[in-house]
C-alpha cells in the first residue's frame, strides 16, 4: 500500500500555502517582499545563505536563527524556544508553518522539523514576538514559515553528502516551467547512527507539485510522503556519564517507526475587487513507538481534514495603498490510540481579519482573530470546549527612505493541546487556555552595504500553561497547571550586504519570569537570557570560499526547576568552519562542526525523585558533500 502511495505522491508536492516568490505566483500571500524588507520581527534567512551555512538537518538550519534556542532531546524530538517561554512547553508557544500552513499537532507531540529536506528549503522566514491575528493558536512566542523551492525553470539538482556518525543523505530535484504549466519533484535519503548510542534516524521522502498557471487563475496539487525509524537514547545522571561516557544510552532499545504523508490542492482567482484563495488539505501521520526500557508501547494515528479560503484586496495611488486579508479556517482532526483503545476529535474554527493602510511615511496595520475548539474525548464519554479572540494595533513611521520605526500592541491566545487536557489520570477540569499581552517598539535601517534591526517587546502571560513539578502517577494533582508569568525580549542584528562576504551578528537578551506564588519572581526554566550569533566568510573570484560560524548561550536552569533551586547549567559556545569550492555548476564543501569540540547538553531536565537528567549534545564532527545543477 505505502509503495502506491508513494508512486501517486511522485506527482505531487508540500507547495501549499505560500508567500510570494519573484517570478511566480504562488498561494495564500500574507506578507510580501516589501512588507517584510521593513519589518524589523521578521528574520529571512534566504536560500543563498542557506548554502553558505551548509546545515545538516532543517534544525540544525534553525539554530543559525538569532533569537531561537534550540533543545534538543533526541534527533526527531527537539523544542524550538521562542519568546523566553518555559522550556519545557515552549515548543507549544509558536506556531511552525510549511509554505504557510501549521503544522504543529493537536497533541503533545512535536513536528519533526527535520522531516522537510535542507534542500527542499528556499528561505525560511522567522516572525519573532506574538502574532496570533495572522498565525492562530500557539504563535504566542512567534512563528516560523518554511516556504519550499518552486519551479521557476526546468532543470535539475542533485546532492550527495556523508560525514560523522555514518551519516549519508542523497537528495534529487528535477523540475519543469513552461508558460501555463510547472512540475516539481523531490526525493530525499538519509540516515545517520547519531552521536549517542541508540541515536539512529533514518528517513525516506518523496514530494511532488503540479501547478496550472492562467490568465486570470492558478491550480495546484500537491503532496508529500514521509517514512523514518529513529531511536530514543534518553537521558543520562552524572553517575552515568561518569562511569560510562556522554555517548552511553541506558534506553538502547527504545525506538520508534513512523510515517506520514500530506497531500493538497488550491486555487486562486485573480479579479478586479481582488484575489479569491481556496486551500484544501488532509494529512495523515502513523506512530509506533516502544519504549522497551519501560515495557511501555503506543501505537497512535492522527488524521486531520483543513478547509481554509481567503480574500485578499489590494489599493495603490500615489502615495497610498491599503491591504484587506479575511480568511476562514477550519480543521477536524481524530486522534486514536490504538494502544489504550482511546479515541478523540478535535475541530478548530477560526475568522480573522487585517487590515495594513499607508499613507506616504506612516503605517497603520491592524488585525482581529476569534477562534474556538471543540474536543470530543469518545472512549470517556467527555467535552471540553475553549474560545478565544486576538487582536493588534501597530503604527509605524518611515523615518527616511532607509529608516523605519514602530510600536505594537498585540494580543495573542493558546489552547492546551489534547494531552494538557486529556491526563493520565483523566480530564484536568482546571486548565485554562493561555493569553497573553505584549507591547512592543521596533527599528530597522535597511541601506545598500549594510542592515540593522531592533525590537524590545515587553509580555504579560495570564495563565502560562506549565507542567505541574508536584504531579506523580500516584497522586491527585494535575500533570499540568496555570501560572502568570511575564517577560522581556530584546532583539538586535547587523549585517552587511555584499556579494561574496558573508558578516551578521545578533544578540538576544530574554528575562522569563514566574509572576505567581510560590514561585513568583523565579526565573522560567530552560532560557538562557543571553545568546550571541554571527556569521563570518568569505567567496573569492576563484569559486573558493571559506566560513566561520559562531552561537554562544549563557547558563540556564534545568527543566522543571521552578524553585530555581538545582543549580544551573553551564553556558557554552559553538564555533562551526566551513570551505567550499564552485566550479561551474558543481559545489564541493567541507565542514568541521563544533570544532573546539565543546561538551554541553542544551536540555537538562531535573526532579526531585531521580535528580538531573542530561541529553549531551554532539562533540566535533564532519560533514562534506557535492552539489550539482543542470
Amino acid at each position: 500500500m505505502r509503495i502506491l502511495i508513494t508512486i501517486f505522491f511522485m506527482l505531487l508536492s508540500i507547495n501549499i500555502y505560500a508567500v510570494t516568490l519573484e517570478g511566480i505566483n504562488v498561494f495564500g500571500e500574507m506578507y510580501t517582499k516589501e512588507d517584510l524588507s521593513r519589518n524589523p520581527s521578521v528574520e529571512v534567512i534566504s536560500r543563498k545563505k542557506i548554502d553558505k551555512l551548509s546545515p545538516s538537518s532543517t534544525l540544525d538550519l534553525l539554530s543559525y536563527a538569532a533569537g531561537l534556542q534550540i533543545k534538543s532531546y533526541s534527533k526527531v524530538s527537539s523544542t524550538i524556544s521562542m519568546g523566553g517561554f518555559v522550556g519545557d512547553k515552549a515548543a507549544f508557544n509558536n506556531v511552525i508553518l510549511v509554505n504557510g500552513r501549521q503544522v504543529n499537532p493537536v497533541d503533545m507531540s512535536s513536528f519533526d522539523i527535520n522531516s522537510i529536506p535542507v534542500e527542499m528549503i528556499e528561505r525560511v522566514e522567522i516572525y519573532y514576538g506574538p502574532n496570533s491575528v495572522l498565525f492562530g493558536d500557539r504563535a504566542t512566542g512567534g512563528a516560523i514559515n518554511i516556504i519550499t523551492r518552486k519551479p521557476l525553470r526546468s532543470g535539475g539538482y542533485l546532492k550527495a553528502e556523508g560525514g560523522s556518525y555514518d551519516t549519508s543523505d542523497y537528495f534529487a530535484q528535477g523540475t519543469f516551467s513552461g508558460e501555463h504549466l510547472s512540475l516539481l519533484f523531490n526525493a530525499d535519503k538519509y540516515r545517520t547512527d547519531g552521536y549517542r548510542d541508540n541515536g539512529e534516524y533514518y528517513k525516506e521522502s518523496l514530494s511532488g507539485e503540479a501547478t496550472y498557471y492562467g490568465e486570470r487563475f492558478d491550480i495546484g496539487i500537491n503532496g508529500l510522503y514521509i517514512d523514518k525509524e529513529y531511536g530514543l537514547p534518553g537521558g543520562l545522571t552524572d553517575a552515568d556519564i561518569d562511569q560510562f561516557d556522554r555517548e552511553h544510552s541506558n534506553t538502547p532499545d527504545d525506538g520508534s517507526d513512523d510515517y506520514e504523508w500530506l497531500i493538497g490542492g488550491n486555487a486562486k482567482l485573480y479579479t478586479g475587487y481582488g484575489d479569491f484563495i481556496l486551500d484544501v488539505s488532509q494529512y495523515k501521520r502513523h506512530r509506533d513507538t516502544n519504549w522497551v526500557s519501560y515495557s511501555m508501547k503506543r501505537k497512535d494515528e492522527i488524521e486531520s481534514f483543513s478547509v481554509d479560503p481567503s480574500y485578499i484586496y489590494t489599493i495603490e495611488n500615489n502615495g497610498y495603498s491599503n491591504k484587506l486579508i479575511a480568511g476562514y479556517s477550519n480543521k477536524n482532526t481524530d486522534l486514536e490510540v490504538f494502544t489504550s483503545n482511546s479515541e478523540l476529535n478535535r475541530e478548530k474554527e477560526s475568522f480573522y481579519l487585517s487590515d495594513t493602510l499607508n499613507i506616504h511615511k506612516t503605517v497603520l496595520e491592524t488585525g482581529y482573530r476569534y477562534s474556538k475548539i471543540e474536543d470530543d474525548y469518545k472512549d470517556i464519554d467527555k467535552r471540553k470546549d475553549y474560545d478565544a479572540d486576538a487582536y493588534f494595533v501597530k503604527i509605524g513611521y518611515e523615518l527616511s527612505k532607509n529608516n523605519f520605526i514602530y510600536i505594537k500592541y498585540d494580543k495573542s491566545f493558546r489552547f492546551p493541546t489534547t494531552d494538557e487536557i486529556n491526563e493520565f489520570g483523566g480530564l484536568n477540569s482546571e486548565i485554562e487556555e493561555q493569553t497573553n499581552k505584549a507591547y512592543e517598539i521596533g527599528f530597522k535601517r535597511e541601506h545598500d552595504s549594510y542592515h540593522f534591526d531592533a525590537l524590545v517587546y515587553k509580555q504579560e502571560s495570564n495563565d502560562e500553561i506549565f507542567t505541574n513539578p508536584d504531579y506523580t502517577f500516584m497522586s491527585t494533582e494535575p500533570a499540568n497547571t496555570n501560572l502568570d508569568t511575564k517577560k522581556t525580549v530584546f532583539l538586535a542584528r547587523f549585517g552587511l550586504n555584499r556579494k561574496n562576504a558573508v558578516f551578521d551578528v545578533a544578540y538576544t537578551y530574554t528575562d522569563s519570569e514566574i509572576d505567581e506564588d510560590p514561585w513568583k519572581g523565579n526565573t522560567a526554566p530552560l532560557v538562557s537570557k543571553h545568546t550571541i550569533k554571527t556569521n563570518i566568510g568569505y567567496k573569492f573570484n576563484n569559486g573558493f570560499g571559506m566560513y566561520y560560524f559562531y552561537r554562544y548561550f549563557s547558563e540556564f536552569y534545568q527543566g522543571n526547576d521552578y524553585d530555581n533551586a538545582a543549580g544551573k547549567v553551564d553556558d557554552y559556545s559553538i564555533s562551526d568552519v566551513k570551505i567550499s569550492y564552485n566550479f561551474g555548476n558543481i559545489e564541493a564543501y567541507a565542514k568541521i562542526n563544533n570544532i573546539f569540540d565543546e561538551e554541553y547538553s542544551n536540555y537538562v531536565i531535573y526532579s526531585d525523585f531521580s535528580g538531573s537528567s542530561y541529553y549531551p549534545a554532539a562533540e566535533r564532527n564532519y560533514l562534506a558533500g557535492v552539489k550539482v545543477t543542470f
